[in-house]
């Protein structure tokens, strides 16, 4: 039926994946977790090629399979988007080194669009898996956050604070956010 809509409308790719993650999203506020999975999906391979566009249907493929709840699949989904993002950022590191060699070359200059970082999209899968009880899940992606960036993370060490707090580990959870305080430059 959701093919079938797609085929009537004449919709560019991202358009398509747009219109398929708020129908999957509709599945989702149903209770409908396992289709709205499978619609995220689908949006998925219509946004790939988009520069942000494919995170938002990756995002709701894990929302939906933990309320299923299908864990397992959810951390293989978040994954598959923290290496997307992986290789969106080395497909672009190349873009940019390209893009030097042709000013050099011809005096013109092609600049490609700034994909998602690697820190921003584990990040995003931590919180994820936090706010659904999945603690070591939410550590792996917000430690992979940390890993990725170059000194900020940030919101990926205030996740980390939280769950120190959730398991009762007080002096950890201070440090890790003062150290998300200093990174971050707060002032009060």
């Amino acid at each position: 039926l959701v093919n079938q809509a797609l085929s009537d409308v004449a919709l560019t790719r991202a358009e398509q994946s747009r219109w398929l993650s708020l129908v999957a999203d509709s599945e989702f506020k149903r209770g409908r977790f396992r289709e709205a999975a499978q619609i995220h999906l689908q949006a998925a391979i219509h946004s790939m090629s988009h520069s942000s566009l494919w995170l938002r249907s990756h995002i709701g493929q894990v929302r939906a399979l933990l309320k299923v709840p299908q864990v397992e699949d959810a951390v293989t989904i978040a994954h598959q988007a923290v290496a997307v993002a992986e290789a969106k950022m080395a497909e672009f590191d190349k873009q940019v080194c390209q893009a030097n060699k042709n000013l050099q070359v011809s005096g013109s200059l092609r600049i490609p669009p700034v994909p998602l970082r690697v820190s921003i999209v584990a990040t995003r899968m931590g919180y994820l898996f936090l706010q659904e009880g999945e603690p070591e899940a939410a550590s792996e992606f917000f430690e992979k956050a940390i890993q990725s960036s170059k000194g900020g993370a940030n919101r990926a060490r205030q996740g980390m604070a939280q769950l120190a707090l959730a398991r009762g580990d007080y002096g950890a959870a201070v440090n890790l956010s003062a150290d998300a305080i200093r990174r971050g430059g707060f002032k009060a």
